[in-house]
């Protein structure tokens, strides 16, 4: 076992300059809009273009609720059975392992696609505006909490072995899609997205619903009973368990689960499953905020 001192701080190795880190849920190339990213606050993003035109699609006769207006920039319906996209495809984070990119990365189109949707599908142009960036900008958050979480029982492998324990990366390189860190992520999104008064629940619901699989696979029903929408046949503390448990094992999936894992994921309000902790522990003297970014 390697030696270290009590109360002596674990440092944070982050991953060298130039490794290939897999961006999670999302296989575009990024770099030109990183290059031109704008760093916003913490609350909403106020896009007044956006606005006016949400407000115009709502004002069309056959506006919310019946499917009238323009068609998404992306050229995605949003007919009756049609796929919506992954929130991964409209918005992604970028591991704080990488030291120069780190953070969520907010696309612009991507939030006005998902904006125009919840109109079509019966809110109102404010709601519609401000719910997309809840949904997106949390979704991303969770990876980061998700993220931070694996980084804390490394620190615990490398204190008990003395070597490296790459759990993060070597899940994120080996599974290309985790549909339960997806329906976590989700889920964590819509529980906070639903937390602030006059969120277009409905459409927000349905938004969900069509997305692939993963992403999903949200049980909404758990929402009415106080407890908050967690992935489907598991409560919240189950998912998140069962998911740091799958990162713990490297195994793709679990039928078991350490029992309290969940905590890791610093929510300020446990029960409820909100409102995660954005800041990162880099040593004792040193700590760092989410970074939040708004790209074309």
């Amino acid at each position: 076992m390697a030696e270290f001192n009590i109360g002596e701080a674990i440092p944070w190795v982050p991953i060298e300059r130039g490794a290939n880190v897999p961006v999670p849920g999302n296989n575009m190339d990024y770099r030109d809009l990183v290059a031109r990213r704008v760093e916003v606050g913490r609350g909403v993003d106020v896009d007044r273009q956006l606005l006016e035109e949400l407000r115009e699609l709502e004002r069309q006769p056959d506006g919310p609720g019946n499917g009238g207006g323009r068609p998404p920039i992306t050229g995605v319906d949003d007919s009756d059975d049609d796929p919506t996209p992954s929130s991964d495809h409209l918005a992604w984070y970028v591991t704080f392992r990488c030291i120069g990119d780190w953070g969520v990365y907010i696309s612009r189109r991507g939030r006005a696609e998902l904006a125009r949707f919840l109109v079509r599908r019966g809110a109102r142009a404010q709601q519609a505006h401000d719910a997309s960036w809840y949904l997106l900008r949390n979704h991303e958050t969770a990876h980061f909490l998700v993220d931070r979480a694996v980084h804390t029982l490394e620190a615990v492998l490398r204190a008990e072995s003395g070597r490296p324990a790459d759990l993060w990366l070597h899940r994120a390189r080996s599974i290309r899609n985790d549909e339960l860190e997806e329906a976590v992520c989700n889920a964590y999104a819509y529980r906070m997205a639903a937390n602030h008064p006059g969120s277009p629940l409905r459409a927000m619901r349905e938004f969900i619903s069509r997305q692939p699989r993963g992403y999903r696979d949200i049980d909404f029903d758990t929402a009415r009973k106080g407890r908050g929408a967690s992935p489907t046949g598991m409560t919240r503390f189950q998912a998140e368990s069962q998911l740091l448990t799958c990162y713990l094992t490297r195994t793709a999936t679990t039928t078991q689960r350490v029992v309290g894992l969940d905590s890791l994921m610093g929510y300020r309000n446990r029960e409820a499953g909100t409102n995660g902790d954005d800041i990162l522990r880099v040593s004792d003297h040193e700590k760092r905020i989410l970074p939040l970014y708004r790209v074309e």
